[in-house]
């Protein structure tokens, strides 16, 4: 997840030590915990699937990231008026198939009375804006993995899911000095970067 290997590397300048950060998909950096390879693990999951941990791991929430429509300003102007249905004919950015990114995407289309014309496929979200930027297509991306410089691009929050973030680690961790110490701050830093407004 890069948007949590860049929050994980801003909370890490906060505290005193060294840290050693792996950015990883959820399910190896849980594997990472549970063989005593790892920490701590941001993960997140999507609201409309639930996420089960493997036992002898706990997680704590740490924010309800939301998820918006990128696309060209030009666009907007349609988007406030109609919604995504505005967008029905666009091209449109997704992730590779079975990624969890390409279900909120697909559910908010359709929703919308529409199956999106996915045209490219890329797994960075922040890559993704940089296609939306060059003007090739539209797509639904968390909040949080959108570059403060492409901020422009948001046309609006979109009505179906949320991504949840949260921070694992072996269950009985929490207290340990170093653990507590990185949570607070990530705490800190992700409150920091969800308090900025929307454009």
């Amino acid at each position: 997840m890069r948007t949590g290997a860049a929050t994980a590397r801003r909370a890490a300048r906060r505290v005193r030590g060294d840290a050693v950060l792996s950015a990883q998909q959820t399910e190896p950096a849980l594997n990472a915990l549970r063989a005593g390879e790892a920490y701590l693990a941001i993960t997140y999951h999507y609201s409309f699937r639930s996420q089960t941990l493997p036992d002898g791991l706990e997680s704590e929430f740490l924010a309800a990231d939301p998820l918006v429509l990128l696309a060209p300003p030009p666009a907007h102007a349609g988007v406030e008026r109609d919604g995504l249905r505005a967008l029905a004919d666009a091209d449109w950015i997704a992730a590779a198939e079975g990624a969890p990114s390409i279900d909120s995407l697909l559910h908010n289309c359709r929703a919308a009375g529409f199956a999106p014309q996915i045209a490219h496929r890329i797994d960075n979200f922040g890559d993704m804006a940089r296609l939306v930027e060059a003007g090739a297509g539209v797509t639904i991306v968390p909040r949080l993995a959108v570059p403060r410089e492409l901020s422009h691009l948001v046309a609006g929050s979109v009505a179906h899911g949320t991504r949840q973030i949260s921070v694992s680690r072996r269950r009985g961790t929490a207290g340990h000095p170093a653990v507590a110490t990185v949570v607070h701050a990530l705490k800190a830093v992700i409150r920091d970067r969800a308090a900025a407004p929307l454009p």
